[in-house]
């Protein structure tokens, strides 16, 4: 979800020519299955087109991704350990550092795996509001 609406974000700002995003887990045991259904219904609710089967987080996507964001502590402590290049201090962030609430009490964004619509559409605000701030971060940092 995360990374359709961060795509529709760039996509709005006229900048999709220089993200390339990809949405990968920390483990292989949803590899090549379809998103969660919930998910995909919210997604397009909003008209945000997803991309993609779930795949697991490569050795390669430290090298070429600039952002890697995780979802969680777990994710977090995953990506560090799988970080055999030693890229993590410049480019493993928690995704919920880009809120704009300044009041979360943790990182961590809530997983509605196993929850009910309305837990999706909360996690689709949350996203949002995360993919906003990642996006106003990136600019500043590139200047555009």
């Amino acid at each position: 979800m995360a990374e359709a609406i961060f795509d529709a974000l760039v996509a709005r700002e006229g900048f999709s020519n220089l993200f390339q995003t990809e949405s990968a887990g920390t483990s292989d045991s949803h590899e090549g299955e379809n998103y969660h259904p919930q998910t995909r219904r919210v997604c397009a609710d909003h008209q945000f087109p997803m991309k993609g089967t779930s795949r697991p987080v490569r050795q390669e996507d430290f090298q070429n991704f600039d952002y890697i964001l995780a979802m969680d502590e777990s994710n977090y402590r995953n990506l560090k350990s799988m970080d055999s290049q030693g890229y993590a201090k410049l480019k493993i962030f928690y995704f919920r550092s880009f809120s704009s609430d300044e009041n979360r009490t943790n990182m961590n964004v809530p997983d509605p795996y196993y929850g009910d619509a309305e837990d999706f559409d909360i996690l689709f605000d949350l996203l949002s509001d995360c993919a906003e701030g990642l996006l106003k971060r990136i600019r500043a940092d590139r200047g555009i």
